[in-house]
């Protein structure tokens, strides 16, 4: 290894570093430990490292490390003196309401759809009005007329309909609510806060309406179809005639197969059902499309060494892709590795594929280092590393079966081997069918990118021909659809492992290079001796800790009730919530908890949009037994299909009666009154009082028609507290699962001296026998995989 090769490396380690705790002073002191192992005999005659370098050059390592963790720090955006998250503030202290705003300013991005069907974009903001449509502290009538000028981006969300014709470099003006974006609150949460600081937010607007003030103005002049040329009006015009020509969303499917998600807008549940499938690389724009498109390229010149007119040819090809495709991370490191690859055909010698991925990476990295934390640059990264690294060496192990099974199948284990500890650290789940799914899909993907790009052309300059032409591609691409949606269907295809802690990333990275690199692991198969230690290491900690596990989690769902019990392995679910609390809260957490199978749920709302989260769960996961109070509504569509969707996961449906015991290991929870969301919870020597949506009146009415004992604690939903209930159970501490408590009933627990959460605040309350309650909240980012 290389000076400069290590010097690199150490670069890109303490860009790493900045998410560990101490920063870059890892790297320092890893170079000083090196001083003094090269100083002595036995460490100058390691082979593996550049045996010219002096001692001090290890400590010029380790100071190039600490500076690569102070210049991401000084990179990372910050909010400017006038930034409107500054704003929100100041807002705030108005009223509870006040924070009603309009922001005016130009709008930086196409839109894309969310889960929830709204638009979503950027915002650069020049202009804030609030609104005063609340009462401020005190019973002050809010200022009028705040109007500032503001400056900062703005992630905003609006309904679908109002971002009609919504074009980049349009002046607009938003109303909503604004909010500065939260750190993850829950156990496997997305870390909002974070990723909008990567993005240079600091504020949210959550918009209700969108006035279009003006559009952005006519270029003129020869330079005035540009416009008409530029990636995002190519990227539309390609996926309108796809679609026009396909039908939905084969049309759009194929587009970002040729392009990528980034630049086509594909419906959510659809990238979702191939991240699950294990096929999420194929709708990355990345080293696939380029190796493919050069590949054909490459392959029809048929010359070597590459004339210069060829290969300009070539880059062209390369460049004009990554400029199409929009340019991110992944895309351009491919493109870049392409253009190494062209410069090497046309001197005709072969080119060092590790030294160019860092000296690629580390450029990237110069120019960009936020870049360092993107997932689909790390991923590219990594699977790329396994190709170069492990895909000869599967070969040779998989010489039974047929070549053109062998080398694609080689191919996706290298780079699934090689992105799993990072997958697992991100998202705590692995998708067993994809390695097959990837092999079996190569060729059919690689000849429809091939198809896709071809007719892609036509569509620019023959339309006519290039209808035509895409239209026969409309079946192929509805059959790779179906192998996706068969593929996520099947059971297992994405198995829960549960968090991964950062030394488990650390030691399973090491075991993958010893194995490439150590020649001890490469005879005799040892090498199946470090797979089973690093799936030992990957699931052992986390099953042992589980399966001795007694806990309790009331989790942050805005103003709806959740909570989760915990014992031995098995999850009893408690509450109630619409779909979002199961797509954005439930199923995070599970995934985070390492949970397959649902044991138990107790639904506790009466309310159609509060028992949909069940439905959520049941897309995902079985769930046992579900305990419901007498339906009010007996022949509700929502009670209907979870029934449904429950049998077909094979789960039981029951209906709670007064004084009924559920039990799951040592909790034991009893129904107290089937007509009230009401239930007595037992673990170990702790009582809890588990309190659903209930007004002060039917409080009252529980006291006098049900022999309630003191408890150790209340869970309610923050709102309604009868005086009469709260001297009945004289709880020593209270948890509300809301964003904000009415004064009135924070001064009633205040004076009985009862300790109160509120996950609005607070995060997640977690509770085990041994620390009893504690906070959750992090500030620490949580999507980051190091």
């Amino acid at each position: 290894m290389t000076g400069l090769a290590i010097l690199g490396l150490a670069f890109v380690a303490g860009l790493l570093a900045t998410g560990l705790p101490g920063g870059g002073l890892w790297l320092l002191g890893c170079g000083l430990v090196m001083v003094g192992v090269r100083s002595l005999p036995a460490g100058r005659r390691w082979r593996w490292l550049d045996p010219s370098s002096k001692p001090g050059f290890w400590l010029a390592a380790g100071l190039v490390g600490l500076l690569a963790a102070l210049y991401l720090q000084w990179r990372t955006p910050q909010p400017g003196p006038e930034d409107i998250s500054k704003a929100v503030g100041a807002i705030e202290q108005t009223g509870a309401a006040a924070n009603l705003a309009t922001v005016r300013g130009q709008v930086d991005s196409d839109y894309q759809l969310t889960s929830s069907g709204k638009a979503r974009f950027w915002l650069q903001a020049t202009q804030l009005l609030q609104i005063p449509t609340a009462i401020g502290p005190g019973g002050a009538t809010p200022p009028q007329n705040l109007v500032q000028s503001v400056t900062g981006r703005v992630y905003t969300t609006v309904p679908l309909l109002q971002a009609t014709g919504l074009t980049p470099g349009q002046t607009v003006e938003v109303s909503g609510r604004l909010y500065l974006p939260s750190r993850a609150k829950n156990p496997g949460a997305f870390d909002f806060a974070w990723y909008s600081q990567r993005e240079g937010s600091f504020t949210g607007l959550a918009g209700r309406t969108l006035q279009m003030i003006d559009r952005p103005a006519a270029t003129e002049g020869w330079w005035s179809g540009w416009d008409r040329l530029s990636p995002r009006s190519l990227n539309k015009h390609l996926v309108r005639e796809l679609v026009r020509s396909m039908g939905f969303p084969e049309g759009a499917f194929l587009g970002a197969l040729v392009l990528g998600r980034q630049a086509v807008d594909l419906p959510p549940d659809l990238q979702a059902q191939f991240v699950q499938a294990g096929l999420a690389h194929v709708l990355a724009a990345s080293g696939f499309q380029i190796v493919t498109l050069l590949g054909t390229f490459l392959a029809i010149v048929r010359l070597r060494p590459l004339p210069w007119p060829l290969a300009l040819a070539g880059a062209a090809v390369v460049l004009g892709y990554v400029w199409l495709a929009g340019a991110g991370p992944s895309v351009v490191r491919a493109g870049l590795m392409g253009l190494a690859v062209i410069a090497g055909l046309m001197q005709q010698r072969s080119i060092n594929t590790l030294g160019a991925l860092l000296a690629v990476v580390v450029a990237m990295l110069l120019w960009h280092p936020l870049w360092i934390w993107d997932l689909s640059f790390q991923f590219s990264l990594l699977a790329t590393l396994g190709l170069i690294a492990s895909a000869g060496p599967i070969v040779q192990w998989l010489t039974a079966l047929p070549f053109f099974l062998a080398e694609p199948l080689a191919a996706s284990l290298a780079a699934t081997l090689w992105v799993m500890p990072v997958q697992l650290w991100t998202f705590y789940q692995v998708s067993p069918y994809g390695p097959i799914a990837s092999a079996l899909t190569t060729i059919p993907v690689a000849i429809l990118t091939i198809a896709g790009a071809i007719g892609a052309l036509l569509l620019v300059i023959l339309p006519p021909l290039g209808r035509w032409f895409t239209s026969w591609l409309t079946y192929p691409v509805k059959a790779l659809l179906m192998i996706g949606d068969w593929i996520a269907t099947l059971p297992g295809s994405a198995i829960a492992i549960g968090a991964i802690s950062i030394a488990q990333v650390l030691i399973l990275y090491l075991l993958i290079l010893l194995v490439w690199r150590s020649p001890w692991f490469h005879r005799a198969n040892r090498w199946l001796l470090a797979a089973i230690v690093a799936v030992l290491l990957a699931i052992g900690p986390g099953w042992v800790a589980r399966a001795h596990q007694l806990s309790l989690t009331v989790l942050d769902a805005g103003n709806q009730s959740m909570l989760a019990v915990q014992d031995g392995g098995q999850v009893m679910l408690v509450g109630s919530g619409d779909m979002a609390v199961a797509q954005f809260t439930l199923l995070p957490f599970l995934r985070h908890q390492g949970v397959n199978r649902v044991s138990g749920v107790v639904a506790l709302g009466d309310r159609l949009e509060d028992r949909r989260a069940w439905l959520g769960i049941l897309e995902q996961l079985p769930i046992a037994n579900l305990y419901d109070r007498p339906l009010q509504v007996a022949a509700s569509n929502v009670d209907r299909a979870l029934v449904s969707a429950l049998r077909v996961r094979n789960g039981r449906y029951h209906t709670l009666a007064a004084g009924q015991v559920v039990r799951l290991g040592r909790a034991e929870l009893r129904a107290i009154d089937p007509n009230l969301p009401a239930l007595s919870l037992t673990l170990g020597s702790e009582t809890w009082l588990l309190l659903g949506n209930c007004s002060a009146d039917q409080q009252k009415l529980l006291v006098q028609t049900n022999p309630l004992t003191p408890v150790t604690g209340l869970w309610w939903s923050g709102q309604a507290l009868s005086p009469d209930l709260l001297n009945k159970l004289q709880p020593q501490w209270a948890i509300a699962s809301t964003r904000e408590i009415p004064e009135p009933i924070a001064q009633l627990l205040q004076d009985k001296r009862v300790k109160i959460y509120q996950t609005g605040n607070d995060g997640a309350i977690d509770w085990t026998p041994n620390q009893g309650l504690r906070a959750n909240f992090d500030p620490t980012p949580t999507d980051q995989p190091l």
